[in-house]
């Protein structure tokens, strides 16, 4: 599936915050369903539709992770493409990866104690005596 995304969009979109991307392509590239994998999960597709220039509002670029129109088309528009996509998606964290309990963090330093003649076994060689 031909669907990446910038480094600095990559947390939000794990977190949750961007649901949509815009896309300038010259025919669909993606479908409702379709999976693209990003960090420990996937990118699942929640809807795709074509829209005009004058559908790109603020509200859709600040959805989409931009401050503005002008930022959003900065990336969109890098090829010759001439018609445009929202694509909706949801974030999936790959949960399989994950631990169910997190462990507690051990010293990394091991600390070995030497035990004591009291709490080692009893002898069974007798001791020669002392001339």
């Amino acid at each position: 599936m031909a669907l990446s995304f910038t480094k600095r969009l990559r947390e939000p979109i794990m977190r949750g915050e961007i649901t949509c991307s815009v896309r300038i392509w010259h025919s669909q590239r993606v479908k409702v369903g379709g999976r693209a994998p990003l960090g420990d999960g996937e990118v699942v597709i929640t809807g795709v539709r074509e829209i005009t220039k004058k559908d790109i509002t603020t509200k859709l670029a600040k959805r989409g992770g931009f401050d503005s129109v002008e930022d959003l088309m900065a990336i969109a528009q890098h090829g010759s493409g001439d018609r445009i996509y929202l694509v909706d998606f949801k974030y999936e964290p790959n949960l399989t990866f994950l631990p169910l309990v997190q462990k507690a963090k051990t010293p990394t330093t091991k600390t070995t104690t030497k035990p004591t003649r009291k709490s080692a076994a009893p002898r069974t060689t007798k001791r020669k005596p002392k001339t």
